[in-house]
């Protein structure tokens, strides 16, 4: 995959265009809720059990949801992974969010969007985590929340811990 990163005032690559989503850096671990269980690996070569297993396994059997509130509801909709990143695509959808609007640039009028009964205002994000874990004990891992379009760059500043808006 090759893409063109556009360049800032100094000419250096930006990882993000300007005045596009942002991302937030996290340290993940993949572990039981009850009696903070042993921290599992994010994925293995042999039969050990890992998380991406198990999260894959829940999104196929349709059992990745959780309820915030309401109908306030985040499902877990796809989980991918390549030689050096997985990839987790998350869905949050509101029946009670507010219906979202159209500004016309030209004519100023708003719009507001076609919204159906049985339907909820969504919105998606992605995970991105390193598959080299960061520390051993407990198992933890590099990860970044956010939308990207240059993946690549994005796998390469988390393997050196950076934080992707820091200067390239």
């Amino acid at each position: 995959m090759c893409a063109i990163l556009p360049k800032n005032e100094e000419g250096r690559p930006l990882l993000l265009e300007p005045h596009s989503r942002f991302f937030l850096r996290h340290e993940i671990q993949f572990r039981l809720l009850r009696n903070r269980g042993l921290a599992l690996p994010l994925i293995s070569a042999d039969d050990t059990l890992d998380a991406l297993t198990v999260l894959q396994e829940a999104v196929d059997a349709g059992n990745s949801d959780m309820a915030l509130r309401n109908e306030d509801v985040v499902s877990l909709t796809m989980v991918t992974s390549d030689a050096d990143m997985a990839v987790l695509l998350f869905r949050r959808s509101d029946p009670d969010a507010a219906t979202p609007t159209f500004e016309n640039r030209r004519t100023r009028r708003i719009r507001l969007a076609d919204k159906g009964e049985d339907e909820a205002v969504a919105l998606s994000c992605h995970l991105f985590v390193h598959l080299d874990p960061i520390r051993r004990e407990p198992l933890t891992y590099r990860a970044i929340l956010g939308s990207a379009r240059f993946r690549k760059n994005l796998c390469s500043r988390i393997d050196r811990g950076n934080s992707p808006t820091d200067k390239m």
